[in-house]
Parts: C-alpha cells; sequence; structure tokens
C-alpha cells in the first residue's frame, strides 16, 4: 500500500513538472508571438500616415527635406520631422513614418543621421553618426516599406545598396542645359535614377523658409528623350 501511494505521488509531481514546463513553453510563445516581448522586433512606428505627414506640414522646413532613394516607381524623402515614400505610378504618398520619435532625424551638422536603402527601394536602414553626444549610438532602425514596419536590427549594411549619388555621372542643375527653364524654382536636392534619368526635388524660390511638403515638387528628366514630368506632394 505505502508503495502503491509513493508511485502515485511520483506520478503526479511528473505530470505536474510536465504541465508547468508545458506553460512555459506556451506564454514564451504568447509573448514572442503576440505581445512582442523581444523589442528587436516590435513594431515601432505607432503614428499614422496623415498624423506624421500633419507633423510634417506643421514643422519640417522644406528645404532642409532630402532625397534617399528614387527609381521609376518611388521616390524616398526624409527630413527633421519624418520619411515619406511617394508612388510614382499613383502619384500619392504612400507610406510615412515619424524620425523625431526615434531619434533618426539628423540632417545637419557633425551629427548626423544615415539613411541607406536597398536596391530595389524595399528597405531602409538607419542610423546615427555620431560625432560628439555618444549616447544612442548603436541604434538601428529598418524600415520594411512594403509591409509599413519599423523595428529595431543589427543589420550593419545592406549587401546590395542603392547608390543613386555616385552610380552615374554626377549632377549639377545649375549647368545643365536642360534644367535653366526652372530658374524661379530652387534644387533642394538631387539624385540619378538610372543612367538616363535623374530625380530633382524643387521648390518656388520664394518658398526658401516655408514650413510643409505640400509646396515641394519632385521633377523627374529623362535626359535620352527630353522628358519630364512634375510630382507635387
Amino acid at each position: 500500500m505505502i508503495l502503491e501511494k509513493l508511485f502515485n505521488l511520483k506520478s503526479i509531481c511528473k505530470n505536474r513538472i510536465i504541465n508547468i514546463i508545458l506553460i512555459i513553453i506556451i506564454v514564451t510563445i504568447f509573448c514572442n508571438n503576440f505581445i512582442g516581448c523581444d523589442t528587436k522586433n516590435k513594431k515601432l512606428n505607432n503614428s499614422t500616415m496623415n498624423e506624421v505627414l500633419e507633423e510634417m506640414e506643421k514643422s519640417q522646413i522644406g528645404l532642409f527635406t532630402k532625397i534617399a532613394y528614387a527609381s521609376k516607381d518611388k521616390v524616398i524623402l526624409y527630413g527633421p520631422i519624418g520619411l515619406i515614400v511617394y508612388d510614382i505610378q499613383n502619384q500619392k504618398i504612400c507610406r510615412a513614418i515619424n524620425l523625431d520619435s526615434i531619434h533618426m532625424n539628423l540632417i545637419q551638422g557633425d551629427d548626423i543621421t544615415i539613411f541607406k536603402v536597398k536596391e530595389d527601394g524595399s528597405q531602409i536602414l538607419m542610423y546615427n553618426e555620431l560625432m560628439y553626444n555618444k549616447s544612442n549610438t548603436n541604434d538601428r532602425y529598418l524600415y520594411d516599406i512594403e509591409n509599413d514596419v519599423l523595428e529595431k536590427t543589427n543589420i550593419k549594411e545592406f549587401t546590395n545598396e542603392y547608390d543613386g549619388m555616385t552610380k552615374f555621372n554626377e549632377i549639377n542643375p545649375y549647368n545643365d542645359e536642360r534644367l535653366k527653364k526652372y530658374k524661379d524654382m530652387e534644387f533642394v536636392d538631387y539624385i540619378n535614377i538610372d543612367k538616363s534619368s535623374i530625380c530633382c526635388l524643387i521648390h518656388p524660390s520664394e518658398d526658401m523658409d516655408l514650413k510643409g511638403i505640400s509646396h515641394l515638387k519632385i521633377l523627374i528628366i529623362n535626359k535620352e528623350t527630353n522628358e519630364e514630368k512634375i510630382y507635387t506632394l
């Protein structure tokens, strides 16, 4: 009888241990997949696209807006407040994230934010190069444009990185005959799309210090066919 009770007690303890292990496994899976206990996989872009655009229109000076990427399908722009993706085919802004909230908004000075884009324009890697303020030096963010997901990352570089500034011929908008007709416009930034096309970010000269991005225009020029197209943000 005593041996039988001991055997039953041993079985009960064994079952309880198994149950505890199963509970731990279930809780771990739930945390990783639903709660986001791992901050690396946590979605960080909590602001809606309209909220970001409203903040950019209110606070971002157009002159400080730069081109990170340009193709025949989309143009990626960034500034001290936010980053936007402009859909060329549908002629509208399709993505926007707040850069200020994650401190990836250093545009000028010794401390700057680096934006690296995959060659196909699907992802953006962001990190700060800090000369004086060494806090936050290791923070890196990856933005997946298609899935609209922003997360911390350990990625250092892209193997297939876009380089529209130096891959093709250097651009000088003030000496280019095709661009002289836009003498009443200010060239904020410019970049190569491919060997035949360039993308320029422009705005009227009188809007030099104007806040917002709605006055900015994307100018795309095909140097071989002399075709030009202007898109308004």
